[in-house]
This record gives C-alpha cells, sequence and structure tokens, in this order.
C-alpha cells in the first residue's frame, strides 16, 4: 500500500470510528482491501462503476484495425503515460495517447521522451468522446499504463469497442480481465503486446464489457441496498 500523508494518519483514529459504523462500497477488490487494511474492518462489499459501454459499442463493428495500440488517462504525472511512450519505444509499435490535459508541463515532457527514444507515439488532448470512439475502431490493444489504480473505467471502454486489454496485475482493472492480459513490468508488457498483434480477442473481451453497463450498476446496487428498505 502507497504511503499516506502525515495529516491522514493524525485523523485516522476518528475515520476508523466512522468507518465502523457505517457501510462501505468500494469500486474494486484492490479499493476494498485497501479500506478494509487503513481502517481495521471487514473487506467492503465490491460493486464495479458504471460505464457508458453502448457508446463505446460503435466501434466494435470495425473490421480494419491496424498494428496499434490505444492510451486513455489525464495528462498528468500521476497516470504514468510515460509508460506508453517506454511500451512503443521499446516495441517499435505506434500507440496514440488521448486524455484531457492537466499538466502542461508533463506533456512536455512525454513529447520530450517519445523524441529521445524514437517512440512512434501521438498525443491527442481535450479530445471529444466522439472522436476517441472512432479512434478506438481502428485500434487493435488497449494499454493500461496505471500502476495501482484502483479500476480504470477506460478499461471497460476500450474493451465495448473490441480493443484487447493489457493492464498492470497492481490495478483493479486486472481483476475483470482475462489473466494472461496482466503485466508486471514494461518489458514484459512489450513481449504481450507484439503477441496481442496477431490474436484476435475482440468477441470475449466486448462480451465481458457487457457486465458493466449501467443498467447492471444499477441493478446490483438495487439488490444490495433493498436489503436496508
Amino acid at each position: 500500500m502507497e504511503t499516506l500523508p502525515l495529516t491522514f494518519y493524525l485523523y485516522l483514529p476518528a475515520l476508523k470510528r466512522e468507518a465502523s459504523r457505517i457501510e462501505i462500497i468500494a469500486n474494486s477488490n484492490l479499493s476494498a482491501e485497501a479500506i478494509s487494511e487503513v481502517y481495521g474492518i471487514p473487506k467492503p462489499k465490491v460493486i464495479y462503476p458504471p460505464v457508458d459501454v453502448e457508446k463505446f459499442e460503435l466501434a466494435y463493428k470495425c473490421k480494419e484495425r491496424d498494428d496499434m495500440f490505444i492510451t486513455v488517462g489525464r495528462i498528468e504525472r500521476g497516470k504514468m503515460l510515460e509508460n506508453a511512450v517506454n511500451l512503443s519505444a521499446r516495441t517499435g509499435i505506434s500507440g496514440i495517447i488521448v486524455g484531457s490535459l492537466i499538466e502542461k508541463d508533463y506533456l512536455e515532457r512525454l513529447l520530450k521522451l517519445a523524441r529521445e527514444t524514437g517512440a512512434k507515439v501521438k498525443i491527442l488532448y481535450d479530445l471529444p468522446q466522439n472522436e476517441l470512439v472512432k479512434l478506438m475502431g481502428k485500434a487493435k490493444v488497449y494499454f493500461h499504463p496505471t500502476i495501482g489504480e484502483h479500476f480504470g473505467i477506460p478499461v471497460v471502454e476500450a474493451m465495448a469497442a473490441g480493443l484487447t486489454p493489457l493492464v498492470p496485475v497492481k490495478s483493479g482493472a486486472y481483476e475483470i480481465v482475462p489473466k494472461e492480459l496482466g503485466y508486471s513490468t514494461i518489458d514484459e508488457a512489450s513481449t504481450k503486446l507484439k503477441d496481442l498483434m496477431k490474436v484476435d480477442m475482440k468477441e470475449k473481451v466486448h462480451e465481458i464489457s457487457k457486465g458493466f453497463s449501467s443498467s447492471v450498476f444499477k441493478e446490483k446496487m438495487w439488490e444490495h441496498l433493498s436489503k436496508y428498505l
């Protein structure tokens, strides 16, 4: 578990008392285990967040796809987008990074890294969602760079669009993808990315994405909350 700020520990006794009085619903098992450890309570119920899979399914029927990966994430340091740049540099496979521009200096750092490593990556920021959907219809793989992230909605969006996800083993996203689609290092991700360019898992991952629709989320929430009514 990552180190928490000192001020958090000052409030922790009070937070633990409150946590013992309420019911917490977590967005992944990774989150649930962290909450249980920090607050000293039983592992919370897990209900994965809703995803607008229907909108991204518009890209699913696209058949002609390039040997290319897409990464989606806010352009800020915490998203670890340099992993996507390094992945392209090591494999020679083209990639597109799409996200809201939060830290301009971080964007400059990514562009510099791409130039220095010879990575074949484009970085597109503040792209309308319909344009993102179109891009997803052109790629084969979705690469998620953020190690330790508690879920990762773009992973499900990409699966709905028919992209094969490649995600960190240490992440909430790893809980929902076929286990062979996890990586622990960029070297491992590089090897798997090359292999995934030759494999068609489009139908399999698309089917998984259906379990994260808004209607499924509402059903699960209602089933859980109705016990208290």
